[in-house]
C-alpha cells in the first residue's frame, strides 16, 4: 500500500495541507477557531475516505473504491465550500493559505476523478467467464 502512487500522492498532499493549516490556525488572530476546526475536520475526513478507497482498490473492490472516492470528493467539496465562505475573505492569512491550497485540492480532485474513471472501466470490462 505504501508504494501505491495514489496513496503516496494523497497522503503527501493532505500532509502538506494539514501541517500548513495547523501552523496558520494555531493562532486565533489568524483564523476564527470555528473555521479552523471545520477546515481541519474536513481535511481529515477527505483523507480518511480516500485512504479507505485506496484500500478497496488494493483488494480489487472497484465498486467500493468508487463509492469511497465519491465520499472523499464530497469532503473535498466541503473543504472548498468552507474556503469560499465570506469569513475566509475577511481573514487575510486564511485567504493567502486558500490561494496556496486550491491547486493542491484540485490536484487531489483530478487524481481521484481519473481513478474513479479507471475503476468504472474495470467494472465494465467483461469477466473471462462471461465471454
Amino acid at each position: 500500500l505504501h508504494k501505491n502512487p495514489i496513496f503516496v500522492a494523497t497522503k503527501a498532499i493532505y500532509l502538506g495541507l494539514g501541517r500548513s493549516w495547523q501552523r496558520l490556525a494555531s493562532d486565533p488572530a489568524n483564523a476564527p477557531q470555528a473555521l479552523a476546526v471545520s477546515v481541519l475536520g474536513s481535511l481529515h475526513q477527505g483523507e480518511e475516505q480516500a485512504v479507505q478507497a485506496i484500500h478497496a482498490l488494493d483488494f480489487g473492490d472497484f465498486a467500493m473504491a468508487i463509492s469511497l472516492f465519491k465520499r472523499a470528493m464530497s469532503a473535498l467539496n466541503g473543504t472548498l465550500a468552507l474556503l469560499s465562505s465570506d469569513q475566509v475573505q475577511r481573514c487575510h492569512a486564511v485567504s493567502a493559505w486558500r490561494e496556496e491550497a486550491l491547486p493542491r485540492l484540485f490536484d487531489l480532485r483530478e487524481i481521484w476523478l481519473r481513478v474513479i474513471a479507471e475503476c468504472r472501466d474495470e467494472l465494465d470490462r467483461p469477466v473471462d467467464d462471461e465471454s
